[in-house]
């Protein structure tokens, strides 16, 4: 009830331009004592606070508190900094977030570990996501820390680049749902320059376990395996099989690509599944497969 008053209210004493009147206001917290912390709900949370007699926009980065706006006139319209801004508001004695519209969720990127390498190198982004819609485009951009003249660019979830530079590089991955929102994170990569070795074993550097739809709402299991050699480069051409248990018993195979990833799924469907996906055995012509080198041999999802 005291959400639904506050909304009425809200609405009709301050209906931001770019929202009808018939716009809903969410209650996302319901505290009962004093609580100022944003990262209730989100730690990329922005909301609007009264000081010094007019409104200003902050943001909690999940450690510290930002100002990002400076009005000199008293403002409370949120759509001024985002059209699905949250702020707070000191209701009923203590401070709640709210937020306009139907979603706040914005894409979250995650460039992967650090990684040593010689003059090539994969990127993964592939812990990147988005929980109230998907990520359409993956901007990589690999930063030389001393001259710009050695940066490279790449798209997609994990793009190989190859000739690097020797030094360090901050790979920065910048994601982008389907409404434009966008995130940066970022991770280092500390390449060694070219290397004249020739490999010899190879092991799972990581695995992803998903589902993919299927029909009459049945999904089939996915797990994507990548493989690499004993220089961390990626292997083409190895034939990974592993097994699926739990709501399936099967085992399956695929070759990777020039990527290093083979991408493995059921040939069977279910509603919800559950299941762990172990790698029993990766095989390539002149590498061998050294298991206990593993990142990680099995993963559920």
């Amino acid at each position: 009830m005291k959400v639904f008053f506050f909304s009425i209210f809200y609405v009709f004493l301050f209906p931001p331009s770019s929202f009808s009147v018939d716009s809903p206001v969410y209650q996302l917290t319901d505290n009962t004592v004093e609580d100022q912390n944003p990262s209730v709900h989100n730690k990329n949370i922005a909301w609007r606070s009264q000081v010094d007699g007019d409104y200003e926009i902050y943001y909690w980065d999940g450690t510290t508190t930002h100002q990002i706006s400076d009005n000199t006139t008293y403002d409370r319209l949120p759509s001024l900094y985002n059209e699905t801004i949250a702020w707070q508001s000191n209701f009923g004695g203590d401070w709640e977030i709210f937020f306009w519209g139907d979603g706040l969720y914005l894409p979250i990127a995650n460039a992967g570990r650090d990684q040593a390498v010689f003059d090539s190198v994969t990127l993964d982004g592939s812990a990147s996501y988005d929980e109230d819609g998907s990520i359409v485009s993956y901007d990589w951009l690999l930063q030389y820390k001393g001259y710009s003249v050695h940066n490279q660019t790449a798209i997609g979830v994990n793009p190989t680049i190859s000739d690097l530079y020797s030094g360090f590089f901050d790979a920065q991955l910048t994601v982008t749902d389907e409404e434009a929102n966008t995130h940066t994170n970022s991770s280092v990569v500390a390449a060694a320059g070219p290397c004249d070795c020739t490999a010899s074993t190879m092991y799972i550097e990581s695995i992803v376990a998903g589902i993919v739809r299927g029909s009459k709402g049945n999904s089939y299991d996915e797990a994507t395996v990548t493989v690499f050699n004993d220089y961390n480069k990626p292997v083409a051409d190895a034939n990974v099989t592993g097994t699926f248990t739990g709501d399936f018993d099967e085992t399956s195979s695929e070759v990777t690509d020039g990527n290093g990833i083979a991408v493995i799924r059921t040939s069977e469907q279910l509603k919800k599944p559950l299941y762990e996906f172990c790698v029993i055995s990766v095989d390539e012509a002149s590498l061998e497969y050294v298991f206990e080198d593993d990142v990680e041999t099995c993963k559920s999802n």
